[in-house]
């Protein structure tokens, strides 16, 4: 579809004004003066989604010949962050809301920190999904996203001692002035009961889902903007609910309590986001989350479809899974064309086959989501006889292709025998599906040869190696407004929806006048994140930042940096070591609830902290800050002060990473393993620009094959000895001896599969290097730059593109003044 080429007018100040008090007046009853910060937010959020709705509602013409198709993005997570200052930049409308804030006497600022961040997703994958609407819209595309209305996020992180504390993250207690009610939109969906066998009136065998319980799946609608103000995607999100009616009558005694009971009940399965490596979710509750929001999204497709439309699905939309949690929609898919609109088998999966797609995020085999057979034949019957027959007619396939090759058959299966039989989900969306993105360019070649090697051989054409990108309007823009002025100077307006225009900027590497400004701007977003953090005393924006902001978790290798770190100070504290430059390590990052050994990372980093500010040698060249309750908003701060980026997952085992690729658009230079996006922007940024360390992929995966436990690498080194063996000691846990002594024995004694010691003086060159490049301050601004450049290069608006011509059929082509 083109895009209209008639712009929305921006508001006049007056006008903006207005909108502000009117709402002020009508939605909060209050006059100006008497509202909390969180009213003026709230005030001013409904002008600006006035405004984006006016946008969205603008009458759009299909280009001459083309086909309007729409990309539907189906993830149970959608990052989103803070919503008005994002729409305000997008739209070009931040200064001229700070002049009208101003003259009503109220701080810009004050009110987009009265905003809580929305709880729909926490993850790389819902930051994926959110990079997908936002550059879809900026490409022209029409776009809609589907998701759950979480009315609580992930927790809120508070630090006790040293120890993680979770606590409710109900972010829509007060409600959220960006979601848009749809009463007119709501879906029933089945859980539970029967199948039973039926035929139709020619005498064809029709089976019947009976006797289930029905939840209502009730739609809202949010807007993401594009940069420029192009007209948003469309993200919808449900809830459950309980149906209206009861099932028996009221005057059986008891009844209407037990009834009001049960409704009361119904939806809890919606109410909390749960991340994937979050096992403390009940799994009955994970699989509902998935289901539901598979059965809403794709009855909503269908919702204005005629039998005779059907065949035409695929031309008008494609329908693209974000990771195999959503696969249960290619079952209700074909539940619905043929239980409801009555389409034969082989007509049904060919309209489904063509309009699914999906992306790959997981790390590894083990990582692919599966489910109970047991569990889903009594929450949904139907879909798993659907799953069989899928699965039956599959086999088939591959037994004409390999006749006699039932070990072949085995592992291609859907279904995974053993004591416990498992539906293998992203089995599901292979099959299902006729295009699969991998989450990294760099991640194809797992993806095809370690977690789907005989379905790669059937269908090579199908797999695709991919990469999401990431929003350099959010990621810039937003986070770190002061380079994006410094941008915008550079190489012109237009650039946030053009991301890879900051190629230019990679020549003003050598205007002297041009690193200096770029070195101010970084000293500048150290000054802003110390005064946000007040952990960070008793330094100044000359030091060097490091910054490692993960989930803490033992694959995402946080124990590197902390024995960098110890490895350092033994040397400054014992033999009169003097660093080329002093520097902050700061960790940011949360532990899920059931991760012990994520939350004791947490407890020891504390205690380092403790312990290196504990020496007045080491502290006057070392200081190590624990962040606590990262959410967007923080790690875009620290995104922008930082000098390095950590991204140091063993190589193989993080296929899909952003972090680095959001610090190096900001300026930041990524210590990285060989691994996935790391490999990319290296090659984007140059070798001498990127500080790699450590064994790659196979070296990794021969590490496993041969069986070299990681108390080789301990015995034959002095430096990996001494940093280990002082968590055998007191030393950071004064009054406790031993309590940290766990990293010895994990690290040392056990097989551990990510293999923090066979990297680790790898990792302690690296560093040393990026440490002695950074105390030339003009050279580091080169490699800063070059970052920014490479960086830039790996937008989600690039990576759309190449979607929409290698994935989802659409041809490429962009808004008006955008690029074809």
């Amino acid at each position: 579809m083109a895009a209209n080429t008639q712009r929305q007018p921006s508001p006049t100040a007056a006008a903006l004004r207005e909108s502000i008090l009117r709402h002020a007046r009508t939605q909060l009853a209050r006059p100006w003066s008497e509202l909390t910060p969180r009213g003026k937010m709230e005030a001013t959020s409904l002008a600006v989604r006035d405004h984006l709705a006016d946008i969205a509602q603008r009458e759009e013409q299909p280009a001459e010949g083309a086909a309007r198709k729409t990309v539907c993005i189906l993830s149970l997570e959608y990052t989103l962050g803070r919503s008005l200052e994002n729409h305000l930049v997008n739209l070009g409308l931040l200064d001229l809301c700070r002049q009208v804030l101003a003259g009503l006497d109220t701080d810009l600022e004050e009110a987009l920190r009265a905003e809580p961040e929305a709880g729909l997703g926490a993850s790389g994958a819902g930051e994926a999904a959110v990079a997908f609407l936002d550059a879809l819209a900026a490409a022209g595309i029409p776009a809609r996203g589907y998701g759950i209305n979480y009315e609580f996020g992930l927790f809120k992180q508070r630090i006790d001692d040293g120890r993680q504390v979770e606590s409710p993250n109900h972010w829509r207690r007060h409600g959220c002035p960006w979601q848009i009610e749809r009463p007119e939109l709501v879906y029933r969906v089945g859980i539970g009961g029967r199948v039973e066998a039926s035929k139709d009136s020619q005498g064809a065998y029709r089976p019947r889902w009976v006797g289930y319980q029905t939840v209502l799946g009730a739609a809202c609608d949010m807007l993401v903007s594009a940069p420029g103000g192009a007209t948003p995607s469309l993200l919808r999100l449900f809830k459950a609910c309980a149906a209206d009616e009861f099932d028996a009558p009221f005057e059986e005694e008891g009844h209407y309590t037990k009834a009001m009971e049960e409704k009361a009940a119904t939806g809890l399965f919606t109410r909390a986001l749960h991340l994937r490596e979050d096992w403390v979710a009940p799994p009955r509750s994970r699989l509902l989350q998935e289901y539901f929001l598979a059965a809403c999204a794709v009855r909503d497709l269908l919702q204005s479809t005629s039998v005779e439309g059907l065949q035409r699905l695929p031309e008008r939309a494609a329908v693209h899974l974000i990771g195999s949690e959503l696969a249960l929609a290619v079952a209700e898919l074909m539940r619905l064309l043929i239980d409801e609109y009555g389409l034969a088998w082989e007509a049904a999966w060919d309209i489904t086959t063509r309009a699914v797609t999906w992306t790959d995020y997981a790390e590894s085999p083990e990582m692919l989501g599966k489910w109970p057979v047991a569990l889903l034949e009594s929450l949904l019957p139907r879909h798993l006889q659907i799953a069989y027959e899928i699965n039956q007619r599959f086999l088939r396939e591959v037994l004409r292709a390999w006749p006699g090759d039932h070990a072949r058959v085995r592992r291609a299966s859907m279904v995974e025998e053993g004591p416990e039989k498992q539906l293998r989900m992203a089995h599901m969306a292979v099959i299902g599906s006729h295009a699969v993105a991998s989450a990294g360019a760099e991640h194809s070649p797992a993806v095809q040869n370690e977690q789907f090697p005989d379905l790669a051989v059937m269908w090579p054409s199908r797999f695709h190696g991919m990469s999401t990108g990431v929003s350099a309007a959010r990621w810039v823009g937003v986070a770190n407004p002061a380079l994006a002025r410094l941008f915008t100077e550079a190489v012109g307006e237009g650039w946030l929806a053009a991301p890879e225009r900051l190629g230019e900027i990679t020549a003003l590497a050598e205007d002297s006048s041009f690193r200096e400004r770029f070195l101010a701007v970084k000293r500048s977003g150290k000054q802003r994140l110390f005064d946000y953090l007040h952990s960070i005393a008793g330094v100044d924006d000359t030091w060097l930042l490091d910054a490692h902001v993960k989930r803490i978790h033992e694959s995402k290798r946080q124990l590197l940096n902390v024995l960098r770190v110890v490895h350092d100070f033994l040397r400054i504290v014992e033999d009169g070591y003097l660093p080329p430059e002093p520097q902050i390590v700061l960790f940011a990052g949360k532990a899920m609830p059931g991760d012990h050994r994520g939350k004791e990372i947490i407890r020891l980093v504390h205690a380092l902290a403790r312990t290196v500010e504990g020496h007045a040698r080491s502290k006057q060249w070392l200081k190590v800050v624990f962040a606590p309750d990262a959410d967007l908003s923080l790690t875009g701060r620290i995104a922008a002060a930082a000098d390095i980026g950590e991204q140091v997952a063993a190589a193989g085992l993080e296929p899909w990473g952003s972090m680095h690729i959001k610090f190096a658009m900001n300026g930041a230079v990524t210590v990285g393993a060989l691994n996935g996006t790391v490999v990319e922007l290296g090659d984007r940024v140059g070798e001498e620009n990127i500080y790699l360390f450590g064994r790659g992929a196979e070296e990794t995966s021969a590490l496993r094959e041969n069986g070299v436990h990681p108390r080789e690498f301990y015995s034959r080194s002095p430096e990996i000895r001494r940093a280990l063996d002082i968590f055998l000691t007191d030393e950071l846990s004064p009054g406790e001896p031993g309590r940290f002594a766990w990293v010895y024995h994990f690290l040392v004694e056990n097989w551990d599969r990510f293999h923090h010691l066979a990297d680790l003086e790898s990792y302690f060159e690296a560093h040393a290097r990026a440490e002695r490049n950074f105390a030339d301050r003009d050279a580091w601004a080169r490699k800063a730059i070059a970052n920014a450049a490479g960086g830039a290069a790996m937008s989600s608006y690039a990576a759309v593109l190449e979607y929409a011509s290698e994935i989802w059929d659409i041809p490429a082509r962009v808004r008006a003044g955008g690029r074809a």
